[in-house]
């Protein structure tokens, strides 16, 4: 049995579609995230929440799990504002699994060398950059607002990239003696991700690297594929299991893009 419970997202009155990959499990998958993952939050003005009643009143069956109403920024009048922002972060793995430490391998076999910090040595430290711009400004009559956001990731995994860039546009003119009030809104989302990590046990870095024979010399396998004697390259990995591979041939030849790309425009008339 297979189901919902996501909310419906309603931008600025306009639903979005909220396409989501398949959840991650045993044998693969990973979590894309979802339509609200792809906003730009600098552009939120607000939120508010619908459930029950009140959420299928307004959008039927759409809103049966509840309803998320977002409204995004407007112009306002009076002298043009510019905010910028500059953020950078910077992540590490959280937790590892517990391994022996060097003098508890020794003790346990006392006769092999011990490559216990290999697991630390595969990891290295990611990197976020968030940056952003908006303008906004107006006068009696017109009012208008503009964003620009930019995220750029690298994970704590080599060859993992994240990008995304949102432009927003929300403008509105009033007419005929301010009787008519014409507005309009675009919201475009370009996003890339590279060789995200999947769960489970096929094509996972971690597998091979967290089942990794401890008196074997994990560096060995840096070098990740050797030219077959049939001229093509194959895996340089020793161990005939159907689940492990190289880990670092799975971060170079087994590579992965996910793109989204998303606009959400709306005009509205409205009279006095």
């Amino acid at each position: 049995m297979s189901g919902d419970s996501q909310p419906l997202i309603v931008i600025d009155g306009v639903p979005i579609v909220n396409n989501r990959s398949s959840q991650p499990g045993t044998w693969g998958g990973s979590d894309g995230g979802d339509g609200l993952s792809q906003i730009n939050p600098d552009d939120i003005e607000s939120i508010n929440i619908l459930k029950g009643a009140n959420a299928s009143v307004l959008y039927g069956s759409q809103g049966a799990n509840g309803v998320i109403l977002i409204t995004t920024k407007s112009g306002k009048a009076g002298k043009t504002k510019v905010e910028v922002s500059i953020d950078t972060g910077f992540s590490e793995i959280t937790r590892k699994l517990d391994f022996v430490n060097a003098s508890e391998y020794l003790t346990l076999a006392p006769k092999q060398e011990t490559m216990v910090n290999f697991v630390d040595d595969f990891f290295q430290t990611g990197a976020n950059y968030v940056n952003s711009v908006s303008v906004s400004g107006g006068g009696k009559k017109t009012k208008a607002y503009f964003s620009y956001y930019n995220t750029t990731s690298t994970g704590i995994m080599e060859n993992f990239k994240y990008q995304k860039n949102n432009v927003s546009f929300k403008q509105s003119t009033k007419f005929f003696d301010d009787k008519m009030t014409i507005s309009s809104n675009i919201l475009l989302t370009d996003e890339t991700t590279d060789n995200r990590a999947p769960a489970g046990y096929y094509l996972n870095p971690l597998t091979a690297l967290y089942m990794h024979p401890r008196e074997r010399n994990f560096s060995d396998f840096e070098n990740y594929q050797t030219l077959g004697s049939d001229g093509v390259m194959q895996q340089n990995f020793p161990f005939n299991y159907h689940f492990l591979s190289n880990p670092y041939w799975i971060m170079n030849n087994q590579p992965s893009e996910d793109k989204i790309k998303r606009a959400i425009s709306s005009m509205k008339f409205h009279m006095k």
